[in-house]
């Protein structure tokens, strides 16, 4: 099974390029659609979201 098809349920993040946001706890806020369609649009890639704590 490729990782891109594993259920992370949005707390496991597998990627070629990340955007990190700091100071926002895991499920607390979530991106836009509208950002989520521009990256994908400048891009030429669909983009999703995810989770990560840092230890």
């Amino acid at each position: 099974m490729a990782v891109a098809e594993l259920d992370w349920r949005r707390y496991g993040v597998a990627a070629r390029l990340l955007v990190e946001v700091r100071g926002v706890w895991p499920g607390e806020a979530v991106p836009a659609e509208t950002l989520l369609a521009t990256l994908g649009e400048k891009t030429g890639r669909q983009w999703d979201y995810a989770w990560a704590e840092a230890i």
